[in-house]
């Protein structure tokens, strides 16, 4: 089961410096000063650590630790 704290390990592994205990799981990446590049970056080791795609159509769901965790909670129920 995907958890908050499976994304946060994620995303810590993922973008190098960042101090995740001040990211709350409902903060909006880009407001905590993340780019596109880390985002894409975090989905991407999402799908091959987790194997879970998100389409482009689907990034706007991702944008938080809970998005993710909801977005990924929802595709292990639609399979």
């Amino acid at each position: 089961m995907i958890t908050e704290q499976v994304i946060k390990k994620l995303i810590t592994e993922t973008i190098k410096g960042i101090d995740i205990s001040r990211l709350g799981i409902e903060d909006n990446f880009v407001e905590f000063g993340l780019d596109s590049l880390d985002l894409a970056s975090i989905l991407m080791a999402i799908d091959e650590r987790l194997g879970v795609n998100i389409p482009d159509k689907d990034v706007d769901q991702c944008s938080s630790i809970q998005g993710i965790v909801d977005y990924c909670r929802n595709k292990e129920v639609a399979l």
